[in-house]
């Protein structure tokens, strides 16, 4: 009877640890669109690794792989120092997979294992009933001209438009000559806040920031610029520009921690703004790209290696906060002596 008891007990024990480990390793996901199957085959996540799983793992060890494919590259991590939880945030910078899509983060954990959490979902806009009969159609013939246009203002129509964007780029590469879809992937292009642009094998993802907007008069764009190419990236943030509504010229902010002061001084914003813009400055983290230690938010000259990222805010101050069009150029200078000299434009709807 007894050893029945004990084995009762190594049993319980053994349960309640594997229990107590799966509560550990959870993560806290939420996709960023619906996924019930999802429409979109730009789906993303924003998610939290708790503090206690953070403590138990080697934080620059963190992977993604999406249908067991690195895509590690395009994951945005932060640690909270606050906190301690580290923050996740994934935007496809291709079109996901149609069928099952499985995601899996990995870690490496301070015991020599590894940790993984890992979930699924189906991609299937066919199933769609205003899509259905345009994918029926490029089944047959996925060379399908007037599919694929009528495909992507289907996807407009939804408002989904790095899907309509991708089906008008699908125009072109079967009919470059297709002024249609040429003008409307440049009225999308515009009109995206995050722009993905790949070129020499540089891809530079920018990101619209408009959260200071009417706070701070405050525009910000995040950048990151991952080099898969053979030659050494210089990117100087001094040398970016802001073109509002095709006149004024704009270089960026040159301490975005200390711009609240400035731009108070400057009368820019007001009294209360500015109490409201400082606290903004001190309870997020908000880092100049290049940033150093010793300079916070000052944007510096950087150097990015082959097969190396590097990311980060460049900031301007606009006067007046209504415009119609932006154009933001950003000039990357590489080993082999010649520069690429990127032109984004942003506009409002």
């Amino acid at each position: 009877m007894r050893k029945i008891i004990l084995i009762f007990l190594i049993l319980f024990s053994i349960l309640h640890s594997c229990i107590l480990g799966e509560e550990e390793t959870k993560v806290n996901i939420k996709l960023l669109g619906s996924a019930n199957p999802a429409i979109s085959r730009f789906l993303g996540f924003a998610g939290i690794i708790p503090k206690k799983q953070t403590e138990l793992i080697y934080k620059n060890s963190i992977k993604l792989f999406i249908n067991d494919e690195n895509k590690t590259i395009y994951l945005e991590t932060q640690l909270d120092s606050k906190t301690g939880e580290i923050y996740l945030n994934y935007t496809p910078f291709q079109p996901l997979p149609l069928g099952k899509v499985v995601f899996r983060l990995t870690a490496d954990n301070l015991e020599g294992g590894l940790f993984e959490y890992k979930w699924s979902f189906l991609v299937e806009p066919e199933k769609d009933k205003s899509l259905t009969r345009y994918f029926k159609i490029l089944k047959k013939n996925p060379k399908d001209e007037m599919a694929h246009l009528q495909l992507a203002k289907a996807y407009e129509n939804k408002y989904l438009l790095e899907d309509a964007d991708f089906e008008y780029k699908n125009v072109l590469r079967l009919n470059p000559k297709n002024l249609k879809a040429k003008k409307n992937h440049t009225r999308l292009f515009a009109l995206q806040e995050r722009k993905f642009i790949t070129a020499e094998k540089i891809i530079l993802n920018v990101a619209k920031d408009s959260a200071l907007e009417v706070l701070g008069n405050l525009l910000m764009f995040k950048i990151k610029v991952i080099n898969q190419s053979a030659s050494i990236i210089k990117f100087n943030p001094k040398e970016a520009l802001l073109i509002v509504d095709k006149e004024e010229q704009l270089g960026p902010v040159e301490n975005i921690k200390k711009y609240p002061v400035y731009a108070y001084e400057n009368d820019i914003i007001s009294v209360e703004n500015y109490a409201r813009l400082s606290h903004f400055m001190d309870t997020h983290t908000l880092v100049a790209f290049g940033e150093s230690d010793d300079k916070k938010g000052i944007p510096q000259k950087k150097e990015i290696q082959p097969g190396i990222s590097a990311a980060g805010y460049i900031a301007f101050s606009l006067r007046v906060p209504r415009y119609k069009e932006l154009k933001l150029i950003l000039p990357l200078s590489l080993t082999s002596k010649y520069k690429l000299i990127y032109k984004l434009p942003f506009s409002r709807p």
